[in-house]
């Protein structure tokens, strides 16, 4: 619900029952870094490495904060360890979980390799096909992108996740007014989505609508303060 402050609330009340809480800890700091405190995050998610050495998600979050404040090197080394802590190497769960680090490490052949793998074991999984839109939108696939996410959508034509990867499709490909319809379409039914507004804001700039862009991305930074830090690292600026 992006309603961070109060999540941390909750969380602080978790920590006073159960201080040893390494998942607590990891979501306290994915919260810092959404606010964009990333020393802070980057502290408590190393807490809950130190409580729990083996959780790769506490080392994938950790690495985004690392990416987020600019520390790649860091970033690449903890997702590296994400890698070595990953779940059964045959399950579709474990080739998407891999194709999210190597996402990150912007190692796009490999990320659609593992999602295409992922893909034949669960072929009605709208999650992966959505995965496999935005590795390939990144990658400059553009028409393999927009068949998954077309894909997705016959299954799940409400999603307003996979309207946005489509809408960031168009956007990669410089299709600026299919990429504000789809972002407006992901709008109507997630008002409240930093991303599809980031998203949308950096189209209407690039078509020259200065104002609608400004409100857009001013809209998108006041419920994600990170939100431009992330979208940078796909691209998006």
């Amino acid at each position: 619900m992006n309603k961070f402050a109060q999540g941390i609330e909750d969380l602080d009340e978790a920590l006073k029952l159960l201080p040893g809480n390494a998942a607590a800890y990891t979501i306290r700091g994915a919260a810092y870094t959404a606010m964009r405190e990333y020393a802070r995050a980057i502290e408590e998610i190393s807490r809950a490495i130190e409580l729990d050495p083996k959780c790769s998600v506490g080392f994938i979050y950790r690495g985004i904060a690392y990416d987020l404040s600019g520390d790649r090197e860091r970033a690449m080394a903890d997702y590296a360890r994400a890698l070595e802590f990953s779940a059964s190497p045959t399950s579709a769960d474990a080739f998407t979980y891999r194709a999210f680090v190597r996402n990150k490490t912007h190692e796009y052949n490999l990320t659609i390799q593992d999602l295409v793998r992922a893909l034949e074991l669960a072929p009605k999984n709208t999650r992966i096909l959505r995965g496999l839109c935005n590795a390939r939108a990144t990658a400059g696939a553009f028409d393999d992108a927009l068949a998954d996410c077309n894909a997705a959508l016959q299954m799940r034509p409400n999603d307003p996740r996979i309207l946005d990867s489509r809408a960031f499709t168009y956007l990669r490909k410089g299709a600026l007014d299919e990429a504000i319809a789809g972002y407006d379409d992901a709008l109507r039914i997630n008002p409240g989505s930093p991303q599809s507004l980031y998203g949308r804001g950096v189209a209407r700039r690039q078509k020259g609508d200065t104002t609608g862009s400004l409100a857009d991305i001013e809209a998108a930074q006041a419920i994600r303060p990170s939100v431009a830090d992330e979208m940078a690292l796909i691209g998006i600026k």
